[in-house]
C-alpha cells in the first residue's frame, strides 16, 4: 500500500505540475463552431474586404459552440466569415489590443444584454463592426456601411454616438481566430468559467480521486 500510495502521490504531483506548466495553453486555446443566428435583421453589407460586400445578410447575435457549450455573442471581424467547420480561437486580453477593439468591447459590455429586439441586436453588431473597421463612426458612410434597413442604421448610430463616454471594458471576452479567414467573437464574461477556475477544478478532481483510493 505504501508503494502504491507513493506512486499515486507522484502521479498527483506530476498532474499538478503539468497543470501549472500548461496553464497558458489551457487558458487560451478553444474551439469555436457556428450554429445559427440569434436575434438578427437583414441589411445590405458594404465592406470591400468581405466576400459579402454589397449583399443582404443577417446581422446580429451569433449562436455558436465554444468548447462544447452553446454561447451567444457578436462578430468582431467583419473581414472574415464563420464558415461551417469548427476552428481554433485564442482568448486575448482586451487591454492589450488596439483601442478600437476596446471601444467595441465597451459597446458590447454596455448594450449586449439590453439589445433584446432583432433591430437592436443587428444595430449593436453594426456598431461593433463600424468601431473596429472604420474611422467616421457613421453606419451610412465610410469604409464600412449598411443599407436597406433604416431602423438598424439609426439604432447603430445611437450606439456609436455613445463612444464619447468610453471606459475600458471589464466584462467582455475577446476570442481571436487562429486562422484570419475566420471570425473573431466577443462574449460577455459572466457566462463562461474563467480558465483559472477550470484549472483548479481539474486539480481538485485529481485530489479527490487520490483521496477516494486511499480512504
Amino acid at each position: 500500500m505504501y508503494l502504491m500510495g507513493g506512486s499515486m502521490m507522484k502521479v498527483s504531483r506530476f498532474l499538478f505540475i503539468s497543470i501549472v506548466m500548461f496553464y497558458p495553453v489551457m487558458a487560451f486555446s478553444s474551439t469555436l463552431e457556428y450554429q445559427s443566428m440569434g436575434l438578427s435583421e437583414n441589411a445590405t453589407f458594404h465592406f470591400a474586404p468581405n466576400v459579402y460586400d454589397g449583399k443582404s445578410i443577417p446581422m446580429g447575435q451569433i449562436n455558436f459552440v465554444l468548447d462544447t457549450v452553446v454561447r451567444t455573442g457578436l462578430c468582431a471581424n467583419a473581414e472574415a466569415t464563420m464558415g461551417t467547420v469548427a476552428y481554433e480561437v485564442n482568448l486575448v486580453d482586451l487591454s492589450t489590443v488596439a483601442l478600437e477593439y476596446r471601444q467595441a468591447g465597451y459597446l458590447m459590455q454596455k448594450y449586449y444584454q439590453s439589445a433584446t429586439t432583432p433591430v437592436q441586436a443587428a444595430a449593436l453588431q453594426v456598431a461593433i463592426w463600424e468601431t473596429i473597421n472604420d474611422t467616421g463612426y457613421d453606419a451610412t458612410s465610410g469604409a464600412l456601411w449598411i443599407g436597406d434597413n433604416n431602423p438598424v442604421v439609426a439604432a447603430a448610430n445611437v450606439y456609436l454616438a455613445d463612444l464619447v463616454n468610453y471606459t475600458a471594458p471589464t466584462n467582455v471576452l475577446y476570442y481571436q481566430a487562429v486562422n484570419n479567414e475566420r471570425q473573431d467573437v466577443m462574449v460577455l464574461e459572466n457566462t463562461i468559467p474563467e480558465p483559472a477556475t477550470i484549472a483548479f477544478m481539474v486539480f481538485g478532481a485529481v485530489f479527490l480521486m487520490r483521496k477516494k483510493l486511499f480512504a
